[in-house]
């Protein structure tokens, strides 16, 4: 890679631009017609004189996917649990899970919404790619801010395609759109160079985001701040390698010029919904439902034209006759003129409605089973009455390939994002914001200090980042009836954190205000003040005296409940919690209850 004239670095970062786009130009055709499907889209040209009705067959796909993903990864907190292996300490896993819950939730991130984007692009086009990069304040020592993930149109991303995942490329290229403005800012804060030459060389030209407009425009969509012709905006490419970062100005001069900071790393995931062996690019539900979408519109439009054509008849006229052609329309009370009445008859045309409908209802069906997705997925009822266990189980079985996906984007997209969080934290966050996010007395208990008193590398090999949403059933009776479960194995077990394990029953229930819920049980004050029993009192009607103390995280023992009031059945209290959340019973031994 030259690294001395920028001429240079120009014609090179160039010329692999263009190679890697002339490689990408098939995929690209694909994407645009995978697009058109997620959007619905039918050109009224193709069809001037019939039906031209879309079916969102894949669109509801697509649209129920990403909520499902978004729910398994979101329905428990912390999303990732920081784990200590073998010669780690749990002080510093317990630091690090609650700074990566801290930084997840930034309000600066936006973490849930750019997942969303994030998955829904995976979905649609097969894969998806995201930035993983520090952002930092405008103040004179630039400190370190927050850190961000910044999903990528998969349009603007030019991987080196010799590889099969970001591990291994050895560059990425992407493409964006800068306004002249924004380019001038830069240049004054020292960020750019050579903004004032580039600009004025193009002086003329006023470019746009091309993948963005002929996208939209193929759907019949104007993007009106993308097109103004008053905005100029130039295009820029950021070359990324193990060792440098270029960024290129309309391909004409060396914007920035540095050493990459990420220690030969590229800071980029990647997500393939279904992954394909060998290549690079995965597929998504459209290109799997692609041919019968299409089959699914024509047989509706069909069955519509049909319709039309029953209710709107068709003639058989004598053209010799003297016939008002003007009045040869099919509608209530009309008189149709003619000399000779039967010199006119009507077209009879069979209706094939009933035969449409069992071929939609067969598509359909050949729709779900090539995506894995079924309309139990989305609460639609069975065909044939089912019990509620019943149809429980038939959502778990239809999820069988989804929790496959699920394990997909746990293993490349967040274990991904919880250690180059956790890389960037180590290079850029100050030790004292770091004990400000944990707790000052958090921090000096547990030394937080060994985070940076050890190599990175190694501290990202002594710790597993296990996103806690994927073991959790998305079904939300089941995950009840798991908690329930739990809860029932675990009461009152002197090496169960009774706290945290009512907590996570609460939150099964969709319960979040668990703070002001629960409170610790008081310790009896007798058992503070008096040691023993008081004089000639025998010990069983006495205080309790003190107990030993219990293993760590266990709860303090109960107090007694006042003279003439029982202890209260959690069974019962149990059974109504799960009743009001919808419709499940008392909990009974470990299974699903009919």
């Amino acid at each position: 890679m030259p690294t001395t004239l920028k001429e240079d670095a120009v014609q090179y970062v160039s010329d692999l631009y263009n190679a890697v786009k002339q490689w990408r130009n098939p995929q690209e055709t694909r994407w645009k017609r995978f697009y058109k499907l997620y959007r619905n889209y039918r050109a009224v040209s193709d069809t001037p004189y019939k039906s031209n009705i879309f079916v969102p067959y894949v669109f509801s796909k697509v649209e129920t996917v990403v909520p499902k993903m978004l729910g398994t990864m979101f329905n428990t907190r912390p999303i990732i649990s920081v784990q200590a292996r073998k010669g780690a300490t749990e002080d510093l896993a317990s630091l690090l899970e609650v700074l990566l819950e801290y930084q997840l939730d930034e309000d600066q991130l936006e973490f849930f919404s750019k997942v969303l984007e994030f998955f829904k692009e995976c979905a649609i086009y097969g894969s998806s790619f995201a930035k993983i990069i520090p952002k930092f304040n405008n103040d004179e020592l630039a400190s370190f801010n927050y850190i961000d993930v910044e999903p990528i149109d998969i349009f603007h991303i030019f991987p080196d395609y010799r590889a099969k995942s970001i591990r291994r490329m050895k560059y990425i290229i992407q493409l964006s759109y800068t306004d002249y403005e924004d380019l001038e800012m830069m240049a004054r804060a020292g960020f750019y160079q050579n903004v004032k030459e580039l600009l004025g060389k193009l002086e003329s030209s006023a470019n746009v985001d091309e993948y963005k407009k002929k996208r939209l425009t193929s759907v019949g969509i104007l993007d009106e701040y993308g097109f103004d012709s008053n905005r100029k905006v130039v295009e820029v490419l950021e070359y990324w390698d193990r060792d440098n970062i270029y960024t290129i100005g309309a391909r004409r001069e060396v914007l920035k010029k540095e050493k990459n900071p990420f220690g030969g790393l590229l800071p980029f995931i990647m997500a393939r919904y279904v992954p394909v062996q060998h290549e690079l690019y995965g597929i998504g539900i459209p290109e799997i439902a692609e041919s019968l979408q299409e089959e699914l519109n024509d047989v509706r439009n069909q069955r519509m034209d049909n319709v039309n054509l029953i209710i709107n008849r068709m003639f058989i006229a004598n053209k010799y006759a003297d016939i008002d052609f003007d009045s040869l329309v099919s509608y209530p009370g009309n008189v149709i003129l003619s000399n000779d009445v039967n010199a006119i008859k009507d077209l009879t045309t069979p209706d094939v409605t009933q035969s449409a409908y069992k071929e939609e209802e067969i598509i359909k069906s050949d729709i779900d089973t090539a995506t894995g997705e079924y309309p139990y997925d989305a609460g639609a009822p069975p065909i044939r009455r089912e019990t509620a266990t019943g149809i429980v189980k038939l959502q778990q079985a239809s999820n069988i390939r989804f929790d496959t996906v699920v394990k997909m984007l746990e293993f490349t997209v967040l274990r991904s994002i919880a250690k180059t969080f956790l890389w960037l934290d180590y290079h850029f966050l100050e030790p004292a914001e770091f004990a400000r996010i944990v707790g000052k007395e958090e921090y000096i208990k547990r030394n937080g200090d060994a985070f940076y008193q050890q190599d990175i590398t190694e501290i990202l090999k002594m710790y597993n980042f296990q996103p806690m949403g994927s073991s959790i059933t998305a079904v939300k009776e089941v995950r009840i009836q798991q908690m329930m479960q739990a809860y029932q194995l675990f009461n009152q077990d002197p090496y169960i954190n009774q706290l945290e394990l009512r907590k996570m029953l609460l939150d099964a229930f969709d319960i979040k205000a668990t703070s002001k819920l629960l409170q610790t049980p008081p310790i009896p004050a007798a058992s503070i003040t008096n040691t023993s029993p008081p004089q000639g009192v025998p010990p069983e009607q006495g205080a309790p005296g003190p107990q030993p103390p219990g293993p760590p995280g266990a709860m303090p023992p109960m107090a007694p409940p006042p003279p003439g009031q029982g202890t209260p059945n959690e069974a019962d209290m149990m059974a109504g919690l799960m009743q009001a959340a919808g419709g499940a019973t008392t909990p009974g031994p470990p299974g699903l209850t009919q």
